[in-house]
């Protein structure tokens, strides 16, 4: 089996080429054009110079001319790194230079964005029709795929500063195939595509011969369009983090997503709550709970469903090896709380050009069974069934008056009052240098109040660990991964 992504791609394409491969606004296009489209854009980038393990960056919103980019910049042989669009500009250039990027391809409504660098090669995806017509379309031979870095992830960095992170072809195609199969994908499937889309959901479509739906770049902003869409286009197939999954949950007419198959989580952890909040409403949906990271790809999955009106939770295949060890580096039993660290096929080569944040966070020959190990940062534990539990960050643990407090804890509290969305919990420090507790609440009943809260909580939880601060938002701000945007809330609050 070609574990690359590009002849699995092209594997799918012999097979479906002419079934319908991607569909935005009122645009189609079916395997074989994508194909063809890539191959005319990845000989282009050959002529200016792009190569194996060159890293090809895309500011671009998703769209046809996206995907044929990813699938032609992986044709030529060089590393795929995504930008947002929405980072400052100063942010932009110290990624393009962090990366030592090779090529930046790009929309021209970004052309703003770019900051002139004589040592990068500028492609802007409006004005090269032209340059591509008369190119071949044939698929590209003689490159080693196995030996290609298929793409890099950044992430955020303790200074500040994000990490970035490489893969190979072979972990990333893996970890693909073990969720195709574990989610029994086919091309009768029809996936979401979101403004931000991550790269397990670009390729989960294209290696299962399923259709790639591209929503509107404006209803990041709208989630009330987002099932309005879901609808409408009968959408099988969607992946979000916990955090807006429970607020689409909330709305009324997320019960009229009929066609939803799959409903995939992750990044954060997914409530049992919200499972069955989900159950209740679309009683024939199957929801999966990923445990991925950046460092490494589907290393623990598990899926609940309805069988006769009780739901069913099951482990599932999955890439990674996990085990829990306690500050000296042993392993614990299970019910016992440890760091979560992760071997195997889903690993990635480490961090880009940062090999002491790599052999700080990546342990070598940590034992005959395990040659590398990932140290996660993340608290867990794996309970008398074998599931891992997923109790927060290390980063995430304070001191209060001498007592351990995980924030974590605090957010589900507040979490399992009825009539709350969603919840943030940060720290600042006082004037006298204490640390206090300040919460964030997106709160679904508007007749409640400040004090109802700190009442529910002195029943949930100690006095050393309720807000000493509540503040009501409607929304609760993000990422653009979508994950909650702690910073912004300690900058302005």
């Amino acid at each position: 089996m070609n574990l690359d992504i590009v002849r699995l791609f092209e594997e799918v394409v012999q097979k479906k080429g002419n079934n319908t491969c991607v569909k935005w606004n009122d645009s189609y296009l079916s395997y074989s054009d994508l194909n063809n489209k890539s191959n005319q854009l990845a000989y282009l980038l050959k002529t200016k110079g792009v190569g194996i393990n060159d890293v090809v960056g895309v500011i671009c919103s998703p769209s046809i001319k996206f995907l044929i980019s990813v699938i032609a910049l992986l044709k030529s042989g060089a590393t795929y790194f995504y930008i947002d669009p929405l980072l400052p500009n100063e942010k932009i250039d110290s990624l393009v230079k962090k990366s030592s990027l090779k090529c930046l391809i790009y929309d021209l409504k970004f052309e703003n964005k770019i900051l002139d660098n004589g040592n990068v090669i500028y492609i802007k995806l409006d004005n090269i029709d032209s340059e591509l017509e008369n190119l071949p379309t044939n698929n590209i031979e003689g490159i080693d795929y196995s030996k290609a870095n298929a793409w890099i992830l950044q992430t955020s960095g303790t200074t500040g500063e994000p990490n970035l992170i490489i893969h190979k072809h072979d972990s990333c195609v893996k970890s693909l195939l073990y969720e195709i199969k574990n989610l029994d994908l086919s091309d009768n499937d029809i996936h979401l595509l979101k403004y931000l889309v991550s790269h397990r959901e670009l390729f989960l479509p294209l290696l299962s011969g399923g259709i790639a739906v591209i929503a509107n770049e404006n209803m990041q902003f709208n989630l009330n369009s987002v099932i309005d869409f879901i609808i409408k286009e009968k959408i099988t197939v969607v992946s979000f983090v916990p955090s807006i999954l429970k607020i689409l949950v909330s709305l009324q007419e997320f019960k009229l997503c009929l066609n939803l198959k799959h409903i995939c989580s992750g990044g954060e952890g997914l409530p049992f709550q919200l499972v069955s909040e989900i159950l209740e409403l679309l009683k024939d949906v199957k929801i999966y709970d990923n445990y991925s990271l950046s460092e490494a790809f589907y290393v623990f999955a598990k899926r609940y469903y309805l069988k006769n009106n009780i739901i069913i939770r099951e482990k599932l295949n999955s890439l990674g090896n996990i085990i829990i060890i306690d500050d000296t580096e042993n392993i614990v039993r299970k019910n016992h709380r440890g760091e979560i660290c992760i071997s195997g096929e889903g690993l990635s080569l480490g961090y880009y050009n940062n090999e002491e944040l790599t052999n700080k966070k990546f342990i070598r020959n940590y034992s005959q069974n395990e040659n590398v190990l990932y140290k996660t940062g993340d608290w867990g534990m794996f309970d008398d069934d074998g599931f891992l539990i997923i109790e927060g960050r290390k980063d995430n643990q304070i001191k209060i008056a001498g007592n351990r407090v995980e924030l974590q804890e605090i957010e589900n509290a507040i979490l399992s009052y009825k009539g709350i969305i969603e919840t943030a919990i940060i720290t600042k420090k006082t004037s006298s240098e204490d640390i206090s507790i300040v919460a964030f609440i997106n709160k679904k009943d508007l007749s409640l109040t400040k004090k109802d809260i700190l009442k529910y909580l002195s029943k949930k939880i100690p006095n050393y660990m309720i807000p000493s601060e509540i503040h009501f938002i409607e929304n609760i701000p993000k990422t653009s991964m979508g994950k909650i945007n702690y910073k912004y809330l300690r900058d302005n609050f």
